[in-house]
């Protein structure tokens, strides 16, 4: 039976589960790890996995567990006295990087992290480092400056310590303080979230260097996603307060006053602006990049977009959707709904076609 136990609230922070999903071998082991776990990494060959934590690292290798237990914990940051953000570990598992904020005074260090040793070294690059992504191969890692609008390429792990085999590009004219680096290492979006900028900037990595193109776009940046190829982004847009309907304001102001989106051609930087007429909720693109989903919850509609020609389809639901994700093998996507006994809308990604599921979630009533 369901009820509101004396105890809700209450509990840890640093709990975590490992389940085994092999036939015939189903089993879970819970685990100790560091304070607030915010992320899991796991190696290339599937053998361990750091949980990232405010605390540091906490080391997962299965073939080690033999029950529950406190997994190993490598610091990050000890003795800096801030908190590590942005960390990340290459797929060999052999290294960390992650930016440590210190303070007003003493700005950021980039820090890098041999976690077999347990060995850290860190990087001053003169001035506060807004964001750091590291390269899905491990090979290098970009940190953003936005005071200097300058975005440094760190090969890992040699520039952290050799300073020429690092590679500094300051973007004249351009404000960026964010990166999202595409999934083959080879492209970057820069761009900020933090002033009204309707810009961004398309940097190429593949020759080894950070080459820039800047991109206007109509309306400022909230966040970007990249396709699974790397040849589109999807840009959520900020809103301006006040009514985009009001008489007597121009176009500009309607589009600054508006929800919206772009879609953009990383390949000529090419952007196409969809406004929308209530927020934008979670989106998901589908694992073959042709199309890309956005949930507008408060008009009760799924917007695709046809990511080879910009255009823009609406499906109305029933219920309020609140989460989308895509199913490789039918493509087809589904969106769980708000909805007393649960709905879930399957959506064929190609014909555009919905089923609809209503009650899955009766059997969760079920006491045995």
């Amino acid at each position: 039976a369901r009820g509101t136990s004396p105890t809700a609230g209450a509990g840890s922070y640093q709990d975590v589960s490992v389940v085994s999903l092999e036939e015939g071998k189903e089993a879970g082991v819970a685990l100790t790890v560091g304070f607030r776990p915010s992320d899991v990494v796991f190696t290339s060959d599937g053998a361990a996995a750091f949980v990232v934590t405010d605390d540091g690292i906490s080391i997962v290798r299965f073939a080690d567990i033999k029950g529950p237990m406190v997994a190993p914990l490598v610091r990050l940051g000890e003795g800096v006295g801030a908190q590590a953000r942005d960390v990340s570990v290459t797929p060999d598992g052999k290294y960390a990087v992650a930016r440590i904020e210190a303070n007003k005074m003493v700005g950021t260090v980039v820090l890098l992290v041999d976690i077999e040793n347990r060995k850290a070294t860190t990087l001053d690059l003169k001035g506060f480092v807004t964001d750091l992504d590291m390269a899905p191969s491990g090979a290098f890692a970009l940190a953003v400056q936005r005071r200097e609008s300058t975005v440094t390429r760190i090969p890992i792990p040699g520039g952290f310590t050799d300073a020429a085999a690092r590679e500094a590009r300051v973007l004249e004219g351009e404000t960026v303080a964010s990166v999202t680096m595409s999934g083959d290492g080879k492209l970057a979006v820069l761009y900020t979230t933090a002033d009204p900028v309707k810009r961004m900037v398309i940097a190429d990595l593949s020759d080894g260097g950070v080459a820039a193109t800047p991109v206007r776009l109509r309306k400022a940046v909230r966040s970007v996603v990249l396709a699974p190829d790397n040849r589109t982004a999807l840009v959520v847009h900020t809103k301006l307060p006040g009514d985009p309907k009001a008489p007597g304001i121009d176009v500009d102001t309607q589009i600054d006053r508006a929800f919206g989106y772009s879609v953009v051609n990383l390949g000529d930087g090419f952007a196409k602006l969809q406004t929308t007429e209530a927020e934008i909720g979670p989106l998901a693109i589908t694992p073959d990049a042709s199309r890309a989903f956005v949930l507008l919850p408060d008009l009760r509609v799924v917007q695709r977009i046809h990511l080879g020609s910009f255009l823009v389809d609406d499906f109305l639901l029933g219920s309020p959707p609140q989460s989308i994700a895509a199913l490789a093998e039918s493509k087809r996507v589904f969106v769980s709904q708000v909805h007393p006994e649960g709905r879930i809308s399957f959506i064929d990604w190609e014909s555009g076609a919905v089923s609809s599921v209503t009650g899955f979630e009766l059997n969760g009533r079920i006491v045995q």
